[in-house]
C-alpha cells in the first residue's frame, strides 16, 4: 500500500491530496500541482516513485527532482536521503553515483549541482539537481561538464520521472519555455510533475493544457485542515526604506530572525555589519548563499535544523541569506526581513516563517532594495507588488494563504497568461533548441536556460600549475582542485576589471581533443565579456577574488590565493589504462551494457513502443553498438601507432616481446608516460567516426529504420558533434576477426573520402530525424557509460 510506504519513509500518514497525486503517478499520469508552502509537496511526488521501487514495479528508471536554486536541491536531497535511510525498505542508500558499479546491489540518492557533483551523468535512482543542469544537459551542453562530455547526459531524460519544483520561479523568457518544449518532445518517453505554491489560476490552466497534464489544486477547505495552515498567523508590513543591520537588530529580541536580500554581495555586507554589531554577544549569526565550498555551506545548513528547523530547540539566531532559502528549505522564523521581489517570490520567502503548527505566528517586513537586481527584467512586477504592499496598514495586516494567493493572482495572472501564451506555438522555441543541440553554441544557453546558469571557478595566480589529471606525481588519485560554482550573472562583476586593462583577471582552459590526454589544459586570458560568461571553468587571479569561510567567495575583493586543495573528483577519472585486446574490450563493454539494463528498462520499453518494436530489440541494438563501437581502432594506421607505443613501452620496462593481436588500449601510466606520449610518433589517428563508417552497412542492415541512431552514437562516443572521418583502411585479417566475434557480416574496410559519411549521420535539424533523437541519445548514453564502466 502506498500509505504504508509513505509512513515508513516520512513517519506520517499521507494527506488526502498526497494520496490522490500518488495514485495519478502510479497510474502513469503527469500532473501539475499547486499546494501551499509546508504542505508536503516533495513527499507527494517522491514517495510514489519509492513505492514503485519497493514493489519492484518501477514507474520510471529514475526520479530527477529539479529545482531552480542549488540550496533547495541540497536541502530536499538531505530530507529525502534521511527518510530513505531511516526506513528499512531500501537497504544501503548510496549518495555518490559517479563510477556506479551496476553489478552491486543498492539504491542511489544523489545530489548533482554546482559545488556538489556526486552524479554528473544522472546514474542514481533519485537525482536532486537544478534547472540549469537538466536543461543544459538536454541541449547537449551540460554546465558542469567539459565540452567533450556534452552528449553524456541527455539520454537520461527518456524513461525518467521528472519533478519540477517551484516551477513558477522559472524564467518564462528562457527556462520555462525550454522546459515546455522538452516535455513536448519527450511526450510518451517520460512522466513529470510540475509543482508550485503560487502559480495563478490562469497560469495553472494554461500550462496544464500546453504540456498535456492534469491540473491539481487543493480545495480551500482541505487546505485549512493542513497542520501548517490551521493556526497560521502571518502579519505583513511594508517599509519603504532599505534593509539595514540597524533594522534587523532593533527587531531581534532573542527569537529566530531571518533576513533575505536579493544579491550575494548585499548578503555579505549585511552579515559583516551584523557581525560587528553582535561582536562578543551570544547571538548566533549565520550566513547562507550560493558561493561557499560544500563543507562551509554544510556546516551552516547543519545548524539550521537546530535553530530554525521543525524540531529546533535553540533560539536567539539571525540568519542572513539570499534567494537560496526562498523555497524548499524546511525552516521557520519568527521575524522575516526581506527586500522587495516579485509577489510570488515574496510569498515563497514568507513560507520560511510561521511554517509549523508549534510556531505559527510571524511578522514579514518588506523593504525597498537599493537596486532592481536581479529582477531588472521584472520592473513592472516589482512596481505592482510594491503597490499592493503600500496598501497595508502601518501596523501591518494578517494575511492567510487565500489572501496571499489573491495577491499572486492580482500581480501575476495577466503577466503569466501573456508570457505562457507564446508557448501555444513552440515552433520558434523548438528551432532554437535544435540549433543549440546541433551547434553546441553556448551563447544560446542564456536564451534557452537562463543567464544565471553557473560556471566553475577557483582562485589561482598560476592556473597552469593546477593539476587536473586527477592524480599526483606518484599516481595516487587526488581529484581535481576544489571548485566554486558562480552564476554567470554574478561572474560578470569581473567585467569592469577586464575592461580596465589589468594584466589578467581570469583565464579559461582549452583541453586537447584526446582520449588518453585528459586533464591537460592550455590556459588563455579572458579578454571579453562574452568569453567570461561562456566558460564551464575559470581561474580567477587573487587580485580580483578572495575566499573567506564565513563570507564565502568575494569577487573584486583581493586576497591571498592560498594553496589549492584537491577534493572534487573529475567527470572521467580513469586516466590509467591497462593493455587490452580489441576482443577483450568489446566483450567487457557489451557485458557492462547488460549489467546496466535494469537501470534503463523503462526507457527501453517506452522507446520500443514509440518505434513499434519489441523491447528486446532495443537491448540487441545497445549490445551491437557496444560490441562494435571501437571498430575504427582496427584500422591499419591506428594499430600501427598503438603497437609502436606498446613495443617501446615494453622495451622501457624490460619486458619480453608480445604477440601482436588487434589491441583496443595500450598501457598508459600518467606518472611515467607523459613525457613520451606527447611525441609526434605516438599520435594515434582518430577512430570513432571511422569505425561508425566501417560498420554502417552492418548496423543499418540489422535495424533498417533505426540504424542511423546506432552509427551516429558510435561516431560520437568521444566528441558530441564529430562527423568528419579521415582516410583509413582495415585489413582483411582484422575484419575477419571482428566477424568471428560478433558475426556482423562484411565490414566496409576502406574509405578515402572525408565528407560522405557525415551527411548520413543523424541530424536534429532534419525534420525526418527529430523523432529518432531520443533513441539516439539513449543509445549514446548507454554506450559511453558502458565504455567507461568496462575500464574499472
Amino acid at each position: 500500500m502506498l500509505s504504508a510506504t509513505f509512513k515508513d519513509v516520512t513517519g506520517n500518514s499521507p494527506f488526502a491530496y498526497q494520496e490522490r497525486l500518488g495514485e495519478a503517478l502510479l497510474g502513469g499520469g503527469s500532473v501539475i500541482l499547486r499546494a501551499p508552502t509546508g504542505a508536503g509537496k516533495t513527499w507527494a511526488a517522491v514517495v510514489p516513485f519509492l513505492h514503485s521501487l519497493v514493489t519492484k514495479a518501477p514507474i520510471a528508471d529514475r526520479l530527477i527532482y529539479v529545482l531552480p536554486l542549488r540550496s533547495l536541491a541540497s536541502s530536499l536531497h538531505r530530507s529525502v536521503l534521511d527518510g530513505m535511510q531511516m526506513s528499512n525498505l531500501f537497504g544501503e542508500v548510496n549518495q555518490v553515483a559517479k563510477e556506479r558499479d551496476y553489478a552491486l546491489p543498492g539504491v542511489y540518492c544523489s545530489l548533482q549541482m554546482g559545488g556538489r557533483k556526486d552524479d554528473p551523468f544522472f546514474e542514481s535512482d533519485l537525482v536532486f539537481t537544478t534547472i540549469d543542469q537538466v536543461l543544459s544537459a538536454y541541449l547537449m551542453m551540460p554546465v558542469s561538464l567539459p565540452p567533450k562530455l556534452d552528449n553524456m547526459v541527455a539520454g537520461a531524460l527518456a524513461g525518467s520521472l521528472l519533478v519540477f519544483d517551484e516551477v513558477h520561479l522559472l524564467d518564462t523568457k528562457s527556462a520555462l519555455g525550454t522546459t515546455i518544449e522538452m516535455l513536448n518532445r519527450l511526450k510518451g518517453l517520460c512522466r513529470f510533475v510540475l509543482m508550485t505554491a503560487t502559480l495563478s489560476d490562469a497560469g495553472m490552466a494554461t500550462l496544464a493544457r500546453q504540456v498535456g497534464a492534469e491540473a491539481v489544486v487543493i480545495p480551500e477547505d482541505e487546505i485549512r485542515q493542513l497542520p501548517s495552515q490551521k493556526t497560521k498567523q502571518r502579519t505583513w508590513l511594508w517599509r519603504g526604506e532599505r534593509l539595514s543591520a540597524e533594522r534587523v537588530t532593533e527587531a531581534h529580541t532573542g527569537g529566530r530572525t531571518l533576513a533575505i536580500v536579493n544579491t550575494v554581495s548585499r548578503a555579505q555586507q549585511l552579515f559583516d555589519d551584523l557581525r560587528k554589531h553582535y561582536a562578543g554577544s551570544d547571538v548566533r549569526l549565520l550566513l547562507l548563499h550560493s558561493r561557499f565550498y560544500p563543507e562551509d555551506r554544510q556546516r551552516t545548513e547543519s545548524e539550521l535544523a537546530r535553530y530554525l528547523g521543525p524540531n529546533a530547540t535553540q533560539t536567539n539566531v539571525v540568519l542572513v541569506s539570499t534567494q537560496v532559502v526562498e523555497a524548499g528549505i524546511d525552516i521557520s522564523a519568527d521575524v522575516l526581513h526581506t527586500e522587495l521581489a516579485p509577489m510570488n517570490a515574496l510569498v515563497q520567502r514568507a513560507g520560511r516563517s510561521a511554517r509549523y503548527a508549534s510556531r505559527s505566528v510571524s511578522r514579514v517586513i518588506v523593504y525597498q532594495p537599493p537596486t532592481n537586481a536581479p529582477y531588472g527584467d521584472n520592473v513592472l512586477l516589482l512596481d505592482s507588488t510594491r503597490s499592493r504592499l503600500e496598501q497595508l496598514p502601518q501596523g501591518g495586516e494578517v494575511i492567510d494563504f487565500a489572501g496571499e494567493q489573491k495577491w499572486v493572482d492580482d500581480v501575476h495572472a495577466d503577466v503569466e497568461l501573456h508570457e505562457l501564451t507564446q508557448f501555444n506555438n513552440l515552433y520558434t522555441r523548438s528551432g532554437k533548441v535544435k540549433e543549440a543541440i546541433a551547434t553546441g553554441n553556448r551563447g544560446l544557453l542564456g536564451e534557452l536556460v537562463r543567464d544565471i546558469d553557473s560556471v566553475n571557478v577557483f582562485i589561482s595566480a598560476e592556473p597552469e600549475q593546477a593539476n587536473f589529471t586527477g592524480r599526483d606525481v606518484l599516481g595516487k588519485r587526488i581529484g581535481w582542485p576544489k571548485l566554486l560554482s558562480v552564476s554567470r550573472f554574478s561572474i560578470m562583476a569581473l567585467s569592469g576589471a577586464i575592461a580596465s586593462g589589468a594584466e589578467w583577471v581570469a583565464k579559461y582552459p582549452m583541453e586537447p581533443d584526446s582520449e588518453v590526454l585528459p586533464g591537460r589544459f592550455e590556459w588563455r586570458v579572458v579578454e571579453t565579456d562574452g568569453r567570461l560568461r561562456s566558460q564551464w571553468l575559470l581561474a580567477i587571479h587573487p587580485d580580483h577574488a578572495s575566499y573567506d569561510p564565513e563570507l564565502g567567495l568575494r569577487l573584486n575583493v583581493a586576497g591571498p590565493a592560498g594553496e589549492l586543495e584537491y577534493a572534487e573528483m573529475p567527470p572521467l577519472p580513469r586516466y590509467q589504462y591497462e593493455f587490452e585486446t580489441w576482443i577483450e574490450h568489446a566483450e567487457r563493454v557489451r557485458e557492462q551494457a547488460r549489467l546496466m539494463h535494469g537501470g534503463h528498462r523503462v526507457a527501453a520499453r517506452w522507446l520500443a513502443a514509440r518505434h513499434g518494436i519489441d523491447e528486446s530489440r532495443i537491448e540487441e541494438f545497445v549490445e551491437l553498438i557496444c560490441a562494435l563501437h571501437d571498430t575504427g581502432k582496427l584500422s591499419i594506421g591506428w594499430q600501427n601507432a598503438a603497437w609502436a607505443w606498446q613495443r617501446d613501452k615494453d622495451l622501457r620496462m624490460g619486458r619480453a616481446k608480445r604477440v601482436e593481436v588487434p589491441v583496443a588500449h595500450t598501457e598508459w601510466d600518467p606518472r611515467a608516460d607523459w613525457v613520451f606520449r606527447t611525441k609526434k610518433e605516438y599520435v594515434f589517428p582518430h577512430h570513432a567516426v571511422e569505425g561508425a563508417f566501417a560498420c554502417m552497412d552492418v548496423v543499418e542492415g540489422r535495424f533498417p529504420d533505426l540504424g542511423v541512431c546506432g552509427t551516429t552514437a558510435m561516431a560520437r562516443h568521444h566528441a558530441a558533434r564529430a562527423k568528419v572521418h579521415s582516410t583509413f583502411k582495415v585489413s582483411e585479417v582484422v575484419a575477419q576477426e571482428v566477424s568471428r566475434f560478433c558475426d556482423p557480416g562484411l565490414l566496409t574496410t576502406a574509405a578515402t573520402g572525408t565528407e560522405a559519411f557525415g551527411s548520413n549521420m543523424l541530424n536534429i535539424l532534419d525534420e525526418e530525424d527529430e523523432m529518432l533523437w531520443p533513441l539516439y541519445t539513449s543509445l549514446l548514453r548507454r554506450l559511453r557509460l558502458a565504455d567507461q564502466g568496462s575500464l574499472r
